[in-house]
């Protein structure tokens, strides 16, 4: 059933998707045109997200098991950065539940999971949320109850919004992420 709802999004979408990654040289989600709102309310286009390193996923706040457990992960690569990259580095997640999950709730689970101001927590609408599921190869499908079944993916992108690493399951190691941004210009040995 999940291959049927991403092959569904991906063929809704895929003309969009191929026409706008087509017009540059190199795949980079920030060539989405889309708007989101962030934790403090705030409008967010992807092309603001452009500067950063980032490591990004999708989830939503009323998760009971697995967005905790992608949190914890994410904290996990944190604390294993290399200093300088820690400094420049941003996590982002953006949130499947365009319906329930406002600013107000965002900034609410940032609270709860101690998210520093390193972390960037994203909701759009309807479509600009299945847009960019379709372009990270992140599948999601929301229950009658409201609540989703979601893939787990991880992905580290450079400053210009390029992948440099993904990790698709909870069974695999953190470490490709980890050296993938460890690796980046400007990265030194920890402190």
């Amino acid at each position: 059933m999940k291959s049927i709802l991403f092959l569904s999004v991906v063929f809704f979408l895929a003309p969009t998707l191929a026409a706008t990654i087509n017009n540059a040289n190199e795949e980079t989600l920030y060539l989405l045109k889309s708007n989101w709102k962030n934790q403090n309310g705030q409008s967010v286009s992807l092309e603001n997200l452009k500067g950063a390193p980032r490591v990004l996923t999708m989830i939503f706040t009323r998760c009971p098991e697995a967005c905790p457990m992608i949190v914890s992960d994410l904290k996990r690569i944190e604390k294993k950065l290399k200093h300088a990259v820690k400094e420049k580095i941003r996590f982002t997640l953006f949130s499947f539940d365009y319906k329930r999950d406002t600013p107000a709730t965002l900034l609410e689970f940032a609270k709860k999971m101690k998210l520093d101001a390193n972390w960037d927590l994203l909701v759009s609408d309807s479509r600009t949320t299945r847009e960019l599921a379709a372009l990270l190869d992140i599948q999601y499908k929301e229950l009658a109850n409201g609540d989703f079944v979601h893939s787990t993916v991880l992905i580290a992108v450079d400053s210009d919004g390029r992948p440099v690493a993904r990790r698709f399951e909870f069974t695999e190691p953190l470490t490709q992420i980890i050296d993938a941004l460890n690796k980046l210009p400007g990265a030194v040995t920890r402190d």
